[in-house]
């Protein structure tokens, strides 16, 4: 498992994208989709957490901004502009 500074710097990344992200949560389906897969992985404990990242995951798979830590990922972060339909690219 990560150092504990390590872990905190992790923990505040995620919180400033999940702000970012005007702290928008996953639909259901994806968080039953994320957290079936974290109940799989060899990475998590038994408190829920993730040795990789240290997150407690029933809370990181619910913020649609976060994806797993492992390389390549096993979830990834809801692609929000596609999934809103909306462009981000502005004219002057």
């Amino acid at each position: 498992m990560a150092e504990i500074n390590s872990l905190i710097w992790e923990f505040a990344k995620q919180l400033i994208l999940h702000a970012k992200d005007k702290f928008q949560k996953v639909t259901p389906a994806e968080y039953k989709e994320r957290m079936e897969t974290c109940l799989s992985c060899e990475f998590i404990m038994k408190n829920r957490g993730c040795k990789q990242c240290g997150c407690h995951m029933p809370t990181k798979a619910g913020w649609r901004s976060t994806s797993c830590p492992l390389d390549p990922p096993k979830w990834k972060s809801t692609d929000v502009e596609r999934e809103e339909g909306t462009d981000t690219t502005t004219s002057d």
